[in-house]
């Protein structure tokens, strides 16, 4: 029997979880919606805002496309911490210069903040229960995915008109805040940690 949402989300391990992910996927609000107006009030070119925006796609997708090989055997604790270090990274980056060569390692973070971090995601949702898979899913998809990068972008929309590239030191903070947080894999069901399938429908 499937439990209701509103079950999953009286679990605490499910709420860390879902914290987590939050803090680390909304920390992109800022980037999603001001990252080309900032590089190109920095005097970058609409051409070479194109290709960062593809480098980041491509970091993204060759996390996704050797995420076997490169991440075989890493803890779900490991991977989430690995996102986490680079969200402090890449948005304290971010709000810190906007040379060609800095914004090239930020895009290739891209990898790294939001790749792993989907991985590890899907990997603490294949290693539950079978019949909570659909509803965390669910919970993924509509909370730090949907409802909270939608609040975050409304608050960074402020932070940027009074802050400017200061809104990017929060995006980072949220990095930090995730450092925080402990989640592991569920210990009701034992899957292969090899078996990392995440290979959603690009981002950047």
């Amino acid at each position: 029997m499937r439990p209701k949402l509103k079950e999953l989300l009286t679990e605490w391990p499910v709420v860390k979880f879902l914290l987590l992910v939050a803090l680390i996927q909304g920390s992109h609000a800022a980037y999603y919606s001001f990252g080309s107006i900032y590089w190109k009030q920095a005097g970058h070119s609409e051409d070479i805002i194109g290709y960062l925006w593809s480098l980041g796609v491509v970091a993204e997708v060759l996390v996704f496309a050797f995420s076997k090989r490169w991440f075989a055997g890493w803890s779900l604790r490991t991977l989430f911490f690995v996102a986490s270090l680079g969200v402090i990274a890449r948005w304290g980056l971010t709000a810190s210069t906007t040379t060609i060569l800095a914004l090239v390692a930020i895009q290739l973070l891209h990898g790294v903040t939001f790749a792993i971090a989907h991985i590890a995601a899907i990997q603490y949702i294949q290693h539950a229960p079978q019949n909570k898979m659909v509803a965390l899913q669910a919970l993924y998809n509509a909370i730090p995915l949907g409802a909270v990068i939608a609040a975050v972008t409304s608050l960074s929309g402020w932070g940027y008109e009074h802050w400017g590239a200061a809104v990017f030191w929060a995006m980072a903070a949220m990095g930090g805040l995730a450092l925080l947080i402990r989640v592991d894999t569920p210990p009701s069901t034992v899957q292969d940690g090899n078996a990392l399938k995440a290979e959603p429908e690009a981002q950047n």
